[in-house]
């Protein structure tokens, strides 16, 4: 019995272990008592961060809101005539060793449009102290809260009610063992309009650490890839939109090396898979041309572990109408591959596209791992005129010189009804015109392939 007790307890304490409390959302979180909260205010302008009652709480007797009395007395806000002012308020925070992740939570209340905002910034308490009428490093932000009042979709922050609590959580990762200031900064430039009332409120901020990740939802349009190797259908349109804006918001920590603007529109399509097994992988994507040129807005880029959980990005390309990337794989860890549309066609952001395949894991592959992408297999690869009647021109760059590759044509079963055989040039491309008189009218897959390296078209042949 008592070896039952102490394996129960160990278990028990492992998991708790698994995660510390930061900010308690009904003690210092929720401003109560000596909540250890520090305000930084301004001896130029009037407006303050406070801790009262004067703007209702979300839960307990007090929150911190918006004040532009000495005394706190309302909850309101003056303008500054067109100058910025920044007031703070920051809290110390000690992170535990290995527990890396933090989710920061909180309930907020906003008014306004851009001119009135919060933002949340998290450094290491190594850093000077946050001053007032001075903004923060741009390097330490986290995100901004705005208001739905302005009638705008922020996609730099998180949208609130002005008149309702709101719950907003965040997602962040930092170095595990150290010691951080969590700080949050009120800014107003603006001139009041008594329709503009109330400011700022905030309550029940929750700081938790933890040892592994959580998984905020990535939306619709995800895929899990069950098993490798893993082909995406070609019939119906392959499209799985439905995700809109929700991965690539603020709130991705790495977008490969890509500027936050390219992801302020269209839409985003994951697929997940986890290896079984070590070595390397192929993933290859091939955009569509039949209907224009959506595949020049697309992206691809792939994550190891959840890009909401600050995973990490290994690989990324732009700009192409083939895409080829492999990369090393360790078992039993998630990987994601992301396709965003930005805009495209007819700025649906759901353009269609030919084909994503994902290889099994295979150690040969890891001798292509190291090579440059524009060495790692086809990169361009074009058909046309597409629709066609009789002839078609294909082009292809990015495959090895001198080595054979194969030309084909397959119906929608995918039963090869042309095959050739042609040979790159020195430089690897390929310039092959191919007569398909003999083919009915309808849709079809046109293919090159070099050993591992493939690629696929859509063709339309007309009447």
């Amino acid at each position: 019995m008592r070896t039952y007790w102490i394996v129960a307890l160990s278990l028990a304490y492992g998991l708790i272990a698994q995660t510390t409390t930061l900010i308690n959302p009904t003690t210092d979180g929720g401003f109560e008592g000596s909540h250890g909260w520090t305000l930084v205010n301004s001896p130029t302008y009037p407006n303050r961060w406070c801790v009262g009652s004067a703007a209702p709480p979300s839960q307990g007797s007090n929150c911190l809101f918006i004040s532009d009395t000495s005394s706190c007395s309302r909850y309101r806000y003056s303008g500054t005539g067109g100058n910025p002012s920044y007031v703070h308020a920051y809290k110390e925070i000690n992170v535990p060793a290995n527990q890396p992740y933090l989710t920061i939570s909180f309930k907020a209340k906003l008014n306004g449009g851009g001119f009135h905002r919060a933002i949340f910034y998290l450094m290491p308490s190594t850093m000077p102290l946050p001053q007032a009428d001075a903004q923060i490093s741009a390097q330490y932000r986290l995100f901004d809260i705005h208001s739905s009042a302005s009638g705008t979709i922020d996609r730099d922050g998180y949208i609130v009610s002005p008149t309702a609590y709101t719950s907003v959580s965040h997602v962040t990762c930092v170095e595990p063992g150290q010691a951080y200031r969590l700080v949050i900064s009120g800014y107003v430039e603006y001139t009041p309009l008594d329709s503009e009332q109330p400011p700022a409120s905030i309550d029940e901020v929750s700081v938790v650490s933890s040892a592994t990740p959580s998984d905020p939802s990535l939306g619709g349009g995800v895929i899990a890839v069950s098993n490798l190797p893993y082909t995406h259908p070609t019939t119906p349109t392959p499209t799985t939109c439905g995700s809109g804006n929700d991965l690539f918001g603020f709130n991705v920590k790495d977008r490969c090396g890509i500027q936050r603007d390219a992801f302020d529109s269209g839409k985003d399509r994951v697929w997940t898979f986890i290896p079984t097994r070590g070595g390397c992988v192929r993933v290859q994507f091939t955009g569509d041309t039949l209907n224009g040129y959506g595949w020049i807005n697309m992206k691809l880029l792939i994550y190891e572990d959840n890009p909401l959980s600050c995973g990490r990005c290994i690989r990324n390309s732009v700009f192409q109408q083939v895409h080829t990337h492999i990369f090393p794989v360790q078992p039993n860890r998630k990987y994601y591959v992301v396709l965003e549309s930005g805009g495209g066609e007819n700025n649906t952001g759901c353009d269609d596209f030919l084909g994503l395949t994902i290889s099994a894991p295979d150690s040969a592959l890891c001798a292509l791992a190291s090579l440059p992408l524009s060495a790692q297999g086809v990169r361009e690869f074009t058909v046309y005129p597409n629709p066609a009647s009789d002839v078609i021109q294909v082009h292809a760059a990015g495959l090895e010189g001198g080595r054979a590759a194969a030309l084909r044509v397959r119906d929608g079963l995918g039963r090869s009804l042309i095959e050739v055989q042609t040979f790159p040039t020195p430089e690897g491309e390929i310039s092959y015109t191919l007569g398909i008189a003999q083919l009915p009218a309808g849709f079809y897959i046109v293919e090159i392939q070099q050993g591992e390296s493939y690629a696929r078209q859509r063709l339309s042949i007309a009447p």
